[in-house]
């Protein structure tokens, strides 16, 4: 059963109603325990590389992470705040290729339940032009310690008297 959370709580949503309101979203939306997805639209079964979402609902959570400690972290921070928002993981599709994510999800109101609920947003292309990024402003600092260099060497050099 999928739900929506408000500042009040938890609400369960008609299945009808839950696939109507996430179908349509072009990132992965999901409501599972530890152990068992319960809801998943076709998006979040593409995002770990499923053709159809029930051979999604077959695999365990836990299997869709590239490090299995990621989940216990994940719900353990979920646990302290009750909602996590823009958390990278990295994740494993079926084919064993990896992919960075970014999850926001809330856990149950029923505090006696483990059920969370979410939305996972593939940014590999973000975190790979970061990376990019970085290091070619390493290598821009590197650049601009060896023209310091250069320039004092050159200044140094101007000004000691030539024989």
């Amino acid at each position: 059963m999928a739900g929506v959370v408000t500042t009040d709580g938890w609400y369960s949503l008609p299945p009808d109603v839950a696939r109507w309101l996430t179908q349509a979203q072009h990132e992965g939306v999901f409501a599972c325990t530890t152990h068992v997805f319960r809801y998943a639209n076709q998006a979040m079964a593409s995002l770990f590389g499923f053709s159809a979402v029930d051979s999604l609902m077959r695999v365990a959570p836990s299997q869709l992470y590239a490090d299995e400690t990621d989940q216990k972290r994940l719900l353990e921070k979920l646990r302290e705040e009750s909602c996590v928002i823009d958390y990278r993981l990295l994740f494993r599709k079926q084919n064993g290729e990896n992919f960075w994510g970014s999850v926001r999800m809330v856990r149950s109101s029923d505090h006696q339940s483990d059920l969370v609920a979410g939305v996972v947003t593939d940014i590999t292309k973000a975190v790979k032009a970061e990376e990019k990024i970085k290091e070619l402003q390493h290598l821009q600092r590197k650049k601009s310690d060896e023209l310091d260099r250069f320039i004092y060497s050159a200044s140094h050099d101007l000004k000691a008297p030539v024989n």
